[in-house]
């Protein structure tokens, strides 16, 4: 089974609604950078922590010190820069790649998450990888492979196909505009991608 990850959730009743939709996990994004920021809702993240069966995700661009407090609601990790601290896991570490480029994963990671470099983001900005290269790391990896990047209800199912990750990972293409997600779209990317797990 491919798992499922939605990530820049931002309100309770979405949340819940990607654990009814069958997502395994969902993602608060502690980057003030992004438009899907909850740094500072303790009581969004506390809140949605109390779904049960659902694991929360504290990403994070470069990791802050000290990590903020309202991240200790959630189960496990993500992060693009620097080291992992806390309790967390399992820790996972975002590689932004390039056709050419694919940096080595931390040597505390438990799981990876391949992602596309950009020169000024460092997540969620809809850019697909080539899928053919994270096929090929999934099959040299030893640990989970996370596949994220431009993935939609259109083409995630290809996406599976192809790379056959531990799991995929979306956060702009389950919205209608940066940082809103869209209910119909969270359901119809979790209907494809277990209709073909």
């Amino acid at each position: 089974m491919t798992r499922i990850k939605i990530c820049g959730i931002r309100s309770y009743d979405h949340a819940l609604m990607c654990a009814d939709c069958g997502a395994h996990a969902i993602g608060f994004v502690f980057d003030e950078n992004s438009p899907r920021c909850v740094l500072g809702d303790s009581a969004l993240i506390e809140r949605c922590a109390k779904i049960p069966f659902l694991s929360k995700v504290a990403v994070f661009g470069r990791i802050p010190t000290p990590i903020p407090s309202e991240a200790s609601f959630c189960d496990a990790i993500q992060w693009v820069e620097g080291e992992p601290t806390g309790g967390f896991t399992p820790r996972i570490h975002a590689i932004r790649i390039t056709p050419t480029t694919v940096p080595s994963p931390h040597p505390n990671a438990d799981a990876i998450l391949l992602d596309a470099l950009h020169a000024e983001k460092m997540g969620g900005t809809g850019m697909p990888i080539d899928w053919n290269l994270a096929a090929e790391i999934v099959r040299t990896q030893s640990r989970p492979v996370i596949l994220a990047g431009g993935l939609t209800p259109n083409n995630v199912a290809e996406a599976v196909a192809i790379v056959k990750p531990f799991g995929v990972d979306v956060s702009s293409g389950v919205e209608s505009q940066p940082g809103q997600k869209d209910s119909k779209l969270i359901e119809a990317f979790c209907k494809a991608v277990l209709a073909h797990s």
